[in-house]
């Protein structure tokens, strides 16, 4: 007989599943869709380019916008804050890491 989950992983997994559809979801509406932002503007790593940048020429890279910093920034005090919080509840990465570990498993 299988082992229970527990209600708290089983709400985290539903958590990580949401994200991982939203992420898919908006990434696939913005090849379908003309005005949609670009899907850079939705990638924290970006704000490490455009800072990069910035402090060396003082320009953003050209398909990253200053809110990818914000985003950055965002993700870096909930990391600092909520310690794992973040990769464990909400990260689409975190997700498929999950994914991938149970089929490994199988």
């Amino acid at each position: 007989m299988a082992k229970k989950m527990p209600r708290i992983q089983l709400i985290r997994r539903i958590s990580l599943g949401i994200f991982l559809v939203a992420v898919t979801v908006l990434t696939i509406l913005h090849q379908k869709v003309q005005n949609m932002p670009s899907i850079d503007a939705l990638d924290p790593f970006g704000g490490i380019e455009t800072l990069f940048k910035y402090l060396a020429g003082g320009e953003f890279i050209k398909k990253i916008v200053p809110a990818n910093i914000v985003l950055l920034v965002g993700i870096v005090l909930l990391g600092v804050v909520l310690s794992r919080f973040f990769c464990g509840w909400i990260c689409a990465f975190g997700a498929l890491q999950g994914v991938f570990g149970w089929l490994g498993k199988k």
